[in-house]
């Protein structure tokens, strides 16, 4: 009867967890592990009266009471697995930091922490069903031996020192980043680029130190390792040539930052803002909300147009074009005070207007102006426009449109023509 209610509520489970509002974020083993075991202990639960029935009590009875305990380990394992899993995420996560960024590591604490539950479960579940001490004891003996991979010795216990220093490692790394995103850059006058960039640097050095420290304190020659690492540094030159300059480039936006994030730039047939730099590709949004992910060795070895690298001013720039035979001086003082009405437009330096020429319709001025916030440019120059319609109009000015003579030749010919044409004899 145990076996029977416990796979019902196993049933349960599965069907709560098919019913979430998010499938993704249901419970990963109740969708995967438990329909197996429910199926496992309902047969179970069937079988052992049926052979104690029939006279089987010893099979009946080394079905049952180990499927019981293997249950109740996994039921705490369970719980246990719950529990860590939110201490690492609370351990790991940034309050405000970018959720969606950090989405992918924290998403697989829970399936580390799972495996290495596991694997912790395993001897315990051995001992359950029957398997004797000392047959554990050899395996461990045989484990702990390791594997010879040419001069050196790989066994369990560097594997498992090699994974709890390097999870030290990458906690400690964490933790560090954590303090400066709260405590430390907050009170520096870096802006919003600059702390992503130097939360980046710690990220890699703290990495990279921690899995240095971890494979020198299994007793791996790292000068063997070097040795490799040179061997494959020439395929990795010609196969992931394009890749590796990708991540240098990003290394190099991140210490130098000719650009940062919220910056507006143009690259080729690209203009947008900056909303996140990697270490192999940069992300901008341009005006229609459409994100362009550009490599970083198209910023490093191209030519980038930054509106707002050091500073927010900009000039913006208004053509007009007006009717022969008005006064210039006049459309020049219109044209100046249009501009020096606009709220974003500095008055030092103070606005000017350019008279380009004579056109083919019209004389062309340009005003040229700077705002106090270059990314107010185009309703800027939208307002200006709105604002010389208006005084070109109070003051008679005319905007002209292309207008064109036609003079037409032998026109007395045309005439007899037509006459012709019209007359009643005409054929």
């Amino acid at each position: 009867l145990y076996l029977y209610y416990a796979s019902r509520l196993m049933k349960l489970a599965v069907m709560n967890t098919a019913s979430h509002a998010n499938p993704e974020a249901g419970d990963g083993f109740n969708k995967t592990v438990v329909p197996i075991l429910r199926r496992m202990v309902f047969a179970i639960a069937v079988m052992a009266p049926v052979l104690a029935a029939i006279g089987y009590f010893a099979a009946a009875r080394f079905l049952l009471y180990p499927t019981i305990l293997s249950l109740g380990l996994i039921g705490a394992a369970n719980v246990v697995h719950g529990i860590l899993s939110e201490a690492a995420e609370i351990w790991l996560s940034a309050p405000d930091a970018d959720t969606e960024a950090e989405a992918p590591n924290l998403r697989l604490m829970p399936v580390v922490i799972g495996f290495l539950m596991a694997l912790a479960a395993l001897p315990v579940l051995a001992l359950i069903w029957g398997a004797r001490v000392s047959d554990l004891t050899e395996i461990w003996v045989w484990m702990n031996e390791g594997v010879s991979l040419g001069d050196a010795t790989i066994s369990l216990s560097d594997v498992v020192t090699f994974s709890v220093i390097f999870a030290m490692g990458f906690a400690a790394t964490r933790l560090v980043q954590k303090l400066l995103r709260n405590s430390v850059l907050p009170r520096t006058r870096l802006d919003a680029g600059g702390r992503n960039a130097a939360l980046s640097g710690v990220g890699y050095i703290g990495f990279t130190l921690a899995g240095l420290v971890a494979i020198s304190a299994t007793g791996i020659d790292l000068s063997n390792l070097a040795i490799v690492a040179g061997a494959l540094s020439v395929g990795v030159g010609f196969g992931l040539q394009t890749i590796v300059s990708n991540f240098v480039s990003g290394i190099i936006l991140l210490i130098e930052r000719p650009i940062k994030e919220g910056d507006w730039i143009e690259v080729g047939a690209y203009s947008g803002y900056v909303r996140r730099i990697a270490v192999r590709s940069t992300e901008i949004e341009n005006f229609d909300r459409g994100m362009v992910i550009i490599p970083n060795t198209d910023l490093i070895a191209g030519t980038v147009l930054n509106w707002t690298h050091s500073n927010l001013v900009g000039r913006v720039k208004v053509p007009v074009g007006v009717a022969y035979g008005s006064d210039p001086r006049q459309v020049e003082r219109i044209l100046l005070e249009a501009a020096e009405s606009h709220p974003m437009v500095l008055r030092s330096p103070a606005p000017s207007v350019v008279f380009h020429g004579f056109g083919a319709d019209s004389m062309d001025f340009e005003v040229r102006a700077f705002l106090r916030d270059v990314n107010w440019q185009l309703s800027a120059k939208s307002d200006i426009n709105f604002e010389i319609v208006k005084r070109f109009g109070e003051a008679s000015i005319e905007i002209p449109f292309a207008q064109r003579d036609i003079t037409l030749k032998n026109v007395s010919e045309i005439t007899d023509a037509l006459k012709a044409s019209s007359s009643p004899e005409a054929p």
